[in-house]
């Protein structure tokens, strides 16, 4: 019986902490421009330096939640998309495979949400329910058995942030080691943490993409919103 079904059945809460629940568009990949929910998990162990969530790498950032209270968050919205981002969402602070991930998870898919999981890569559980797993990896912090257990279980779409963070070559050294990889899903994804940087990098990463054959992730929360946070 899964680990989530035993907690519900002796009621045993998972807590989660929660940095921010909102409604939005989809910004990046192939479900950009989908309202969708968004829920924001605390806590990275990464902390890239290009980050534009900085608010969300601590462990106690936002509040704590049972899953059963984020899903009902989440209903107030008519909307059957859900996004799980973070922070890093599937990584826990001990390095592991985050706590209730995988009851909010089997929740949402009980209730026929859809559900796209934003994450690095790191680590793979194979109870955690997910219909697109969008990975970002990130360099010097690539985990390559988790990134082929990822890819050979759910359907995934890679999205590399081009330049400064990957160059062209080094994407293909790491797609050729993955074995195979469908590359209508590899993206290409400007570094921007606003609108001004994003107009002018998004030129020279589109031909990027256009040299490679891979696709152009437009970063559609930023062109409309100009990097604002909880949209």
């Amino acid at each position: 019986m899964p680990n989530w079904v035993l907690r519900t059945a002796y009621h045993i809460p998972t807590i989660m902490q929660v940095v921010e629940v909102f409604y939005s568009l989809q910004g990046e990949g192939a479900l950009t421009g989908m309202p969708s929910v968004f829920v924001r998990l605390a806590g990275c162990l990464i902390r890239c330096p290009w980050c534009d969530t900085r608010y969300a790498w601590d462990w106690d950032a936002g509040v704590q939640m049972e899953p059963r209270a984020i899903i009902d968050l989440i209903g107030q919205w008519d909307c059957r998309h859900v996004v799980i981002t973070g922070g890093e969402p599937l990584l826990g602070q001990d390095g592991r495979a985050r706590e209730g991930l995988v009851e909010l998870t089997r929740r949402l898919e009980d209730r026929g949400y859809h559900l796209t999981i934003e994450t690095s890569g790191q680590v793979f559980d194979r109870a955690v329910a997910c219909d697109l797993m969008s990975i970002s990896p990130k360099p010097g912090h690539l985990n390559i058995d988790a990134l082929k257990d990822l890819l050979g279980h759910y359907r995934c779409q890679l999205k590399f942030i081009v330049p400064g963070v990957w160059d062209l070559d080094q994407i293909d050294g790491l797609v050729a080691g993955l074995g195979h990889v469908d590359r209508s899903m590899i993206w290409l994804m400007p570094l921007a943490r606003d609108r001004a940087e994003l107009l002018a990098i998004q030129d020279q990463v589109a031909q990027a993409c256009l040299q490679r054959g891979w696709r152009f992730c437009q970063r559609l929360h930023i062109l409309l919103w100009d990097g604002q946070t909880g949209r």
